[in-house]
């Protein structure tokens, strides 16, 4: 693979773009698995934390301008916004245990990980922070850098979103360049057939599906039991229970609420009614 930071021929960028609670942490562990990816494990969260509470929608544009840094390896952004420590430069990468990381891992240098970052043909960044598809318009026109943007949606019975219309309509009225770098997945596509999700995912990323990564995905969906208590936990579960988990959490009324509100959205999505 080509150095990221001159825009050399094949070097891929994806951008899984979510919000909270949607499986975003599960859809970016199946890229971190990959041989042929590097991934981020929502970096912005350090720009998030020195800056709001305040206006987000304000904070999208820095938001975007960070995202395009660490896409080209340059993670010295991340400086502005981390608290002067001896640890100032540690970066978590791919899903970790924090609390195990805290005591394990030795901070390494920022430059370290971007020599490290530019071995692969492949960049993956999954954040929840940047809110509105149209704020990745300049990166996805911008030459080089090669964006391509996976989008992750979930029944709005399990999870709010409001943005979600906005960017469904932009996607719908979208020319054919944003298009072909762009893609919708649904969860409970992801975790019904998984398999299937995760080629058609590989191949939008022109990466290979590895037989490791088939039997991974697989057993992450298919495992014993499914826990909402902890919903932040990647491990073998049945996430097909997850789908309808919302139906013993919330009332009729409540569920009546979240249609009234999302309806169009989840039209567009093809999520039926209760």
């Amino acid at each position: 693979a080509g150095a990221a930071g001159n825009g050399s021929a094949g070097k891929r960028h994806i951008y899984l773009h979510a919000t909270w609670r949607t499986g975003s942490s599960f859809l970016g562990e199946l890229f971190n698995q990959h041989p042929d990816v590097f991934y981020l494990y929502e970096p912005m969260w350090h720009l998030w934390q020195a800056l709001y509470p305040g206006d987000a929608l304000s904070l999208q544009g820095a938001l975007r301008d960070m995202l395009r840094a660490l896409f080209r390896c340059d993670f010295s952004v991340l400086r502005l916004y981390t608290a002067p420590s001896g640890h100032r430069d540690r970066l978590e990468i791919g899903l970790i245990d924090g609390a195990t990381c805290e005591e394990t891992c030795p901070p390494r240098a920022l430059r370290e990980l971007e020599a490290e970052c530019r071995k692969y043909p492949v960049v993956v960044i999954k954040d929840v922070r940047l809110l509105e598809l149209s704020a990745l318009l300049p990166l996805l026109r911008e030459p080089g850098l090669n964006l391509r943007v996976v989008q992750l949606f979930r029944d709005p019975r399990a999870v709010i979103c409001q943005s979600w219309l906005r960017d469904l309509l932009l996607a719908r009225r979208a020319p054919d360049w944003l298009r072909r770098r762009y893609t919708q997945l649904r969860y409970e596509d992801l975790v019904r057939e998984p398999r299937a999700e995760l080629r058609r995912l590989l191949r939008f990323a022109g990466l290979t599906v590895p037989p490791a990564l088939e039997d991974f995905v697989l057993n992450m969906t298919r495992g014993a039991a499914y826990s909402s208590d902890r919903p932040f936990l990647i491990s073998a579960r049945d996430a097909r229970e997850a789908v309808h988990a919302w139906r013993g959490r919330l009332s009729r009324q409540q569920v009546r609420q979240v249609e009234a509100a999302c309806g169009e959205a989840m039209s567009i999505l093809a999520y039926p009614l209760s």
